[in-house]
């Protein structure tokens, strides 16, 4: 285990040169930042957004297609070192170096990043381009980080005996392979690699140099983001499109304003990665999309929530118009489609009719929380014996409930013509599902439900509505799953177990010393246009990048 620990923990330095950081020195950033933790509430407005590429030779235009951004200092203060850690990456980082100066360059490294010749305290970027030109696809990317040292640099640049040019205090180099250039140097200020499919690398590295200082706030309070002006994206897109299959103006003009209209105009994303107190967030921002889908959508209310026990595993919930979803389907149903409907199910036109209506009838009757939750799962082999022989059976052990939120009794009032049974209640249903159980129907207030082996009316001492109240106030939909209640489940369980077998001890502890450190994990979409994966600890007070790498650092140890 120690072998793989070291491993992981030289990865996860790796990301940084392989350098660590003094936390304890740290200061406040140039936003003010001091260091807590954020929410994705925090994240500049992406409608205002624009990330402008420090240089373009091939392309007009400012704003670039894709941009990244990496704060490896922030990165690595989260880690939180401890003097015996910072101690183990020095003694791995430099186990196998032989030569005294490169032995001391990574120890100065490992007590300050800046040492290194490269101003890692500051954030590195790297922006795309892409395009037409002469009927050719073309691009050209950049990076750019800032110098600490030009004199280590130079050092670090003799060292590995690279052949630079020296131009106005500018030290670069020219290379390519096959349709790609590449230049790639530094002055005081900043190091940049720049790469083009054109021979135009060199101008494009020195106009970099002269533009390096960016606005980078549209990636705040992210240790790692991804920006897309989607948009261009699309442009870019439909261009290709038409070099490879080459059409007149007019039909490229519509297909291209269709496109358009399908996905709204000016779209832009930003993809950002926080490590913040007890938990890892990855959320898209976006902007300038078609939100048609919005009238179909509701804010959930969350009420559902009550009917689930604390033990379930997981739940999905959908905030839902009925009626304008159903409107939705029927300006989809043309005639054309309904023809085609009844040709590949051997129905006719009039009964693909009737059954959309029955169908839109339904939908409109919900309007609020569309919820499932899963609340048991398990399949089980097993050996039985039949008539002298032993024969393998799946037994499927499930608890499941949909609970829809409804505006009248329309469902109710039709359900009798399934094929299903009226309970001893006589007020709801059941449909037996073999040795699976049954299925149990039927509505209280404006709740209609249907749950196997469950029901909505059943007894709830302790709901799974505690443990993420607050957490959904703002979302159309969201999947949300409790890992601890799915590692609990029996199969998972023996799976886990089969780890140490499979892929051997190292493998299976490391696996379930990640697990033991989770708590939640959910998919959300809320109505502020961000889609978030927030994966939750159990330790809510440390940040979860140093609850990780102190994982790592114990079973290195």
């Amino acid at each position: 285990m120690k072998k793989l620990a070291t491993r992981l923990l030289l990865m996860m330095m790796a990301v940084a040169c392989i350098v660590a950081c003094n936390s304890s020195e740290k200061t406040n950033d140039k936003e003010g930042n001091d260091g807590g933790e954020t929410t994705t509430n925090d994240v500049v407005d992406i409608a205002d957004a624009s990330v402008d590429a420090p240089a373009s030779v091939l392309f007009d235009g400012e704003d670039v297609l894709l941009a990244a951004y990496l704060n490896i200092d922030d990165l690595l203060d989260k880690c939180d070192l401890t003097e015996n850690q910072r101690k183990l990456l020095a003694a791995a980082a430099i186990s196998d170096i032989e030569e005294a100066d490169a032995r001391e360059y990574v120890q100065n490294a490992i007590i300050d990043l800046d040492n290194t010749g490269i101003k890692l305290s500051e954030p590195v970027y790297a922006t795309f381009n892409m395009g037409v030109k002469n009927n050719t696809l073309a691009m050209e990317a950049i990076l750019v980080a800032e110098v600490s040292d030009v004199e280590t640099l130079d050092m670090v640049v003799g060292k590995m005996g690279m052949p630079l040019d020296l131009e106005n205090g500018v030290r670069y180099f020219n290379d390519h392979e096959e349709e790609l250039y590449f230049t790639a140097g530094y002055n005081n200020d900043y190091l940049v690699l720049a790469i083009s499919s054109e021979n135009v690398s060199e101008k494009l590295f020195f106009a970099t140099l002269d533009n390096a200082d960016v606005d980078l706030s549209a990636f705040s309070d992210r240790d790692a983001a991804v920006y897309l002006d989607a948009d261009r994206a699309f442009d870019v897109y439909t261009e290709v499109i038409c070099i490879s299959a080459p059409k007149s103006q007019l039909e490229y003009d519509a297909n291209y304003q269709e496109l358009k209209k399908f996905i709204g105009s000016d779209a832009k994303a930003i993809l950002g990665l926080a490590f913040q107190e007890g938990r890892i967030v990855l959320d898209l921002r976006y902007a300038g999309f078609n939100n048609n889908y919005l009238e179909a959508s509701e804010v959930v209310s969350n009420e559902n929530l009550q009917a689930i026990p604390s033990s379930a595993v997981g739940v999905v919930n959908v905030g839902v118009n009925g009626p304008a979803v159903a409107d939705i389907i029927t300006k989809m149903l043309t005639p054309e489609l309904k023809r085609v409907l009844a040709r590949e199910y051997g129905m006719s036109v009039n009964e693909i009719s009737s059954m959309a209506i029955i169908l839109c009838d339904v939908i409109s009757s919900i309007e609020g929380d569309l919820t499932l939750a899963l609340n048991n799962f398990n399949v089980e082999e097993k050996e039985v014996y039949e008539y002298g022989e032993v024969v393998e059976t799946t037994s499927i052990d499930v608890e499941a409930l949909l609970m829809a939120n409804v505006t009248n009794n329309y469902i109710m009032e039709n359900i009798s013509l399934l094929p299903v049974k009226k309970a001893a209640d006589g007020n709801s249903y059941y449909y037996q599902l073999g040795g699976f159980g049954r299925i149990n129907i039927g509505q209280i207030g404006d709740t209609f439900y249907a749950g196997i082996n469950t029901s909505y009316n059943d007894a709830i001492s302790n709901s799974i509505a505690n443990k993420w109240n607050g957490e959904f106030d703002d979302s159309l939909a969201y999947i949300a799953i409790d890992i601890q209640n799915l590692v609990a489940l029996p199969m998972i369980k023996d799976a886990l177990s089969d780890l140490r077998y499979t892929e051997g001890r190292e493998v299976a502890d490391l696996v379930n010393g990640i697990i033991g450190l989770l708590d939640s994990a959910w998919l959300n979409v809320r109505e502020d246009n961000t889609t978030e994966l927030v994966i939750t600890m159990k330790d809510d007070k440390t940040n979860a990048l140093a609850q990780l790498f102190n994982l790592f650092a114990g079973m290195a140890n």
